[in-house]
């Protein structure tokens, strides 16, 4: 699950450091380095090793993935609040 909010997170801003990830997930920075390193391996984010901190982004194939992603996510979301509104209407909540 921290893997698909890292992802999100790097495709809302293009890209993103070590600390600059870190500061959104609330975890440790050697979780968070970890966690970019595996993505890294797996194939799903590349590396701008020119700049200290790397800065981390998403690969173009997987973007595509993470904002069709989002966009189920969002869609389940006001789903479930659809469906909340409806039992608070019919006043089984």
């Amino acid at each position: 699950r921290t893997e698909v909010m890292v992802l999100s997170i790097i495709e809302d801003f293009g890209e993103g450091s070590v600390p600059e990830i870190r500061d959104k997930i609330k975890k440790t920075r050697e979780h968070t380095a970890r966690l970019l390193k595996k993505l890294y391996e797996r194939g799903f984010i590349d590396r701008n090793t020119k700049s200290m901190p790397y800065k981390y982004y998403i690969r173009r194939e997987i973007k595509e993935l993470v904002q069709e992603q989002k966009k189920r996510m969002e869609i389940s979301v006001v789903s479930d609040i659809g469906l909340v509104n409806l039992l608070k209407s019919k006043g089984r909540i």
